[in-house]
């Protein structure tokens, strides 16, 4: 195998370690709501995907040091592999349904259809296969706002914030399309923008349960909302809930799609100038400004 192979296969291992996790830390709400399906599923998605990991990584661990070619490609390699390991539960689920199932979660017996699902997840994408999500059992609905929210801040940047990032691996971040560090410290800004991250989710969460959504709503709806992805947990989405409820998540959305480095600066230097000084940040609200009147104009009576 050539050097440049082994080196994306040892940095590729590393990257199947975050939906390993991630399905190991999901077998507590399979628990929680004694789903044994899902739970099968999360036990193969975390043993398939931490053991490839680590077959990976301890094979290729002497390979060459990650150059911004070998970033590239793994960084593509991996929104193709960690969907394919996350459309595991939405497979488990649905073949061990009984013949009671709904359509919904028979729909995902389908392979192309679980991969779709998983895919819009990560990609944080909300693109979705179920037309009735109140039917798909709790651990499932948990599987797709969790794999969206992490899709909200990307694989890669998780990677880095479960793993002590290397000498090299500024590489990788660059290649998820992170155009800069918040400070010049790689390891500091990769917890810096998880921390920003956890907080607002965790006041979205709370917001939206003091608007009347209830917790388990909430939970789901924050975060998917901070992540800007939209996945649901109800027929109607966001249709099913109050005015107060649905401008509080417009709040929600417009803080997850504002950039980190402008909630760092907010946060710490209390610059909410920010906001529209910053042409990145003007364009979108002008967009948002003129795209509400458009939307109403073209709403069908």
């Amino acid at each position: 195998m050539s050097p440049h192979g082994r080196t994306v296969l040892r940095d590729l291992g590393v990257v199947l370690h975050v939906p390993g996790l991630m399905a190991v830390a999901s077998l507590a709400v399979a628990a929680l709501f004694a789903d044994a399906a899902a739970a099968v599923g999360f036990a193969v998605t975390g043993a398939l995907s931490l053991g490839l990991g680590q077959v990976l990584f301890r094979s290729f661990r002497s390979a060459a040091p990650m150059r911004l070619r070998h970033a590239m490609v793994t960084a593509v390699l991996s929104w193709l592999v960690v969907p394919a390991a996350g459309a595991v539960p939405f497979l488990a689920v649905a073949w061990g349904a009984d013949g009671t199932a709904s359509d919904t979660v028979l729909a995902f017996r389908d392979p192309l259809n679980a991969l779709f699902e998983s895919m819009s997840g990560f990609t944080s994408t909300g693109l979705t296969i179920a037309d009735r999500p109140s039917r798909l059992p709790e651990s499932l609905l948990w599987w797709r706002s969790f794999s969206q929210w992490v899709g909200g801040v990307g694989v890669i940047l998780l990677m880095l914030a479960v793993f002590h990032p290397s000498g090299d691996a500024h590489r990788l971040y660059f290649s998820e399309a992170h155009g800069t560090t918040i400070v010049p410290d790689l390891n500091q800004s990769v917890r810096t923008i998880w921390w920003i991250y956890l907080g607002y989710t965790a006041a979205a969460v709370a917001l939206l349960w003091f608007t009347g959504m209830e917790g388990w709503q909430a939970l789901n709806y924050g975060m998917t909302g901070i992540a800007t992805g939209g996945f649901g947990v109800t027929d109607g989405s966001l249709g099913d809930f109050a005015a107060r409820t649905r401008l509080a998540m417009m709040l929600v959305m417009l803080a997850g799609a504002v950039s980190f480095a402008a909630h760092f600066r907010i946060l710490t230097q209390g610059r909410v100038s920010i906001l529209w000084k910053d042409p990145e940040h003007r364009a979108l609200f002008v967009v948002l400004a003129g795209g509400a009147p458009s939307c109403s104009l073209g709403r069908t009576p």
